[in-house]
């Protein structure tokens, strides 16, 4: 099981509650909690609060790599590429992406993944 850091929690739990109100937003929340307990992260909790703040603060420029399929590498380099240090990079993994990745910088959404390029495709081949 891979380590995840109280960090990658609270990337996680902003993104999930970033579009949700009321009881949703509570229960989003609860599964969040629930997931760390679940993983024997519940220690964790107590950070997450100063967590979240520091996150949201950091006025939406993260950087958020999606791939396929899961490789460590991947922070290093895009670190590298776009000039930032290893811990502001955030890695995620999505099947459906079938292969390549997404890369999210603030609201910069950049899609070199194979689902993506099959969309685009069909979107320009079916356009009237």
């Amino acid at each position: 099981m891979k380590h995840v850091t109280v960090n990658d929690y609270a990337r996680l739990l902003l993104s999930v509650t970033q579009e949700t109100a009321g009881s949703k937003l509570d229960e989003t929340v609860r599964k969040v909690l629930d997931l760390m307990h679940a993983r024997g992260d519940a220690a964790l909790a107590q950070k997450l609060p100063e967590a979240v703040l520091r996150m949201a603060s950091m006025d939406g420029n993260e950087v958020m790599v999606t791939m396929a399929t899961e490789d460590d590498r991947i922070k290093t380099a895009a670190a590298k590429a776009l000039d930032r240090r290893e811990e502001e990079i955030c890695l995620a993994t999505d099947p459906s992406l079938i292969a390549g990745a997404t890369v999210r910088v603030g609201h910069t959404v950049i899609d070199a993944s194979l689902s993506g390029t099959l969309k685009r495709l069909s979107t320009h081949l079916f356009k009237s």
